[in-house]
């Protein structure tokens, strides 16, 4: 039995290669992501509306460049990070498990998010794109590797709000029911945001809760065909 935390940044140019990458060198038996099972068909819609919206502009004079550059970003990367596992669980025949808090956090309403504006219609940069994620992810592995912890600490403050409101955890769900599968499946693999991955002394994060079960830890960054691991030592942080 083991288990395996891969953390991923949500929206990567690069991340269905990843993700496809990382089931394939690390496969599971079960895998389980972070939604509802509700979250599915709400997700498709937003990605339906806004290839539609990215349509209708290509029409009104939207440049080929920009089209295709938001068409990567807005459309194939958005939800990767529940697509991708879930097509490899059906074509490998394994049960794909939503496990995220069911109330928390609050949900955004579904004309909300359907109707959320694509943020830059110049934009065709998908280098500089993918350089602010892979940087983030450069980021992330050291504080995880215990290499920065000044930056650890900076990450905790910055998603603490998202981790626990009123006194509840929203880790807590997915921790209790990665309990009750890893006694059951030779390797479970549970897609998180990365954030999720840190160590957390006041136990916030879901691997401060599960931390017992010894899961290991990966980004997926590392599966990228080119990754090369930060040569950073602790004191140079």
């Amino acid at each position: 039995m083991s288990l395996t935390l891969l953390g991923v940044i949500h929206a990567d140019p690069r991340g269905k290669e990843r993700l496809e990458r990382a089931l394939v060198l690390e496969p599971p038996t079960t895998i389980t992501l972070e939604s509802r099972p509700s979250d599915v068909a709400l997700y498709r819609a937003i990605i339906k509306k806004r290839e539609e919206l990215l349509q209708t502009l290509q029409g009104q004079g939207l440049s080929p460049e920009a089209f295709e550059a938001l068409m990567i970003l807005d459309v194939r990367a958005a939800f990767q990070e529940i697509f991708s596992p879930i097509e490899y669980g059906e074509k490998q025949g394994i049960l794909v498990h939503h496990i995220e808090h069911p109330t928390f956090p609050l949900e955004r309403s579904e004309c909300e998010a359907l109707m959320a504006p694509i943020d830059d219609l110049n934009f065709t940069n998908l280098t500089f794109e993918q350089n602010q994620i892979d940087s983030y992810y450069r980021l992330i592995y050291q504080a995880i590797r215990g290499l920065n912890e000044t930056m650890r600490m900076m990450m905790l403050m910055k998603l603490a709000p998202s981790l626990r409101q009123e006194g509840l955890d929203r880790d807590d769900h997915p921790a209790l029911r990665l309990r009750e599968l890893v006694n059951n499946s030779d390797h479970v693999l549970h897609v998180c945001g990365a954030g999720h991955l840190l160590d957390d002394e006041e136990g916030r994060t879901l691997y401060s809760k599960i931390e017992d079960l010894h899961p290991v830890r990966k980004l997926a960054w590392e599966f990228d065909e080119n990754f090369v691991a930060p040569d950073v030592e602790p004191d140079d942080c």
